[in-house]
């Protein structure tokens, strides 16, 4: 089922596309904060970017390189500076670091 129509208005739709390279949930994040229009999802973002055909990333692609897609960048940071530590050290120590 179809959630609420989303309606935008000109200025709105105006920033999304000039913004429309980030990535999706960056975009949404920041529309969110500037518009404080928390009813807006980032599947409304994406979506509206996909009717419009407006792409993400340089020439619409590679939208999420440079992202983690699982860690966090302080998780990311942490692995790198301790990727010397054997694998079954760097588990527990990483579960320390980030409990839960």
């Amino acid at each position: 089922m179809r959630g609420a129509r989303i309606s935008y208005s000109e200025t709105e739709l105006n920033w999304i596309k000039a913004c429309s390279d980030m990535a999706r949930t960056d975009l949404h994040a920041l529309f969110v904060q500037v518009f404080l229009r928390p009813e807006v999802t980032v599947e409304n973002i994406k979506a509206l970017c996909s009717r419009k055909g407006w792409q993400a990333g340089p020439d619409g692609r590679r939208r999420n390189a440079g992202k983690s897609l699982i860690f966090t960048p302080d998780q990311t940071a942490w692995l790198r500076a301790n990727c010397t530590l054997p694998k079954a050290q760097l588990q527990d120590a990483f579960a320390a670091a980030f409990p839960g």
